[in-house]
């Protein structure tokens, strides 16, 4: 729901980042914007049909409110099964646990998680260029750039 609410405005393509400021747990959570990502969004911005939301909703007035569409179907389709976004979360933190290792409190950075309070992971940095490598490790294993 996070990404389905971005504004053009929340892009950073200068800076290859995301921000996104209204997230689940209410953080407001700054992320590097891998190749492959760039790649969708840049195409996205050259054919849009809103000034303000990058995935708007059909009458373009306002995001989109869920994330089921043509695209997922045919992909679920092709895939001979379905899956929901936790699956595809799960996904992703699987693959990155592997190795490279990518450490935990990066991994809760990435997918905007909070730890419950652990004291060591206030003295990290979170900033997108301290996240990039990892972001772009994991895109690797899923055969990105």
């Amino acid at each position: 729901m996070e990404t389905l609410r971005l504004r053009w405005a929340d892009l950073d393509f200068l800076g290859r980042s995301l921000i996104f400021k209204d997230t689940k747990n209410r953080d407001p959570l700054e992320l590097p914007m891998v190749p492959t990502v760039e790649r969708v969004l840049r195409r996205r911005l050259e054919t849009r049909c809103s000034d303000v939301w990058v995935f708007p909703a059909r009458n373009g007035d306002n995001h989109r409110a869920d994330a089921c569409g043509s695209a997922e179907s045919r992909l679920k389709e092709t895939l001979g099964f379905g899956f929901s976004h936790n699956d595809l979360r799960r996904s992703y933190l699987t693959y990155a646990e592997r190795p490279p290792w990518v450490s935990i409190y990066t991994l809760k950075r990435l997918v905007n998680h909070r730890t419950g309070g652990d004291v060591t992971e206030g003295y990290l940095g979170s900033d997108p260029e301290r996240l990039r490598e990892a972001a772009q490790a994991i895109e690797g294993a899923f055969g990105g750039p």
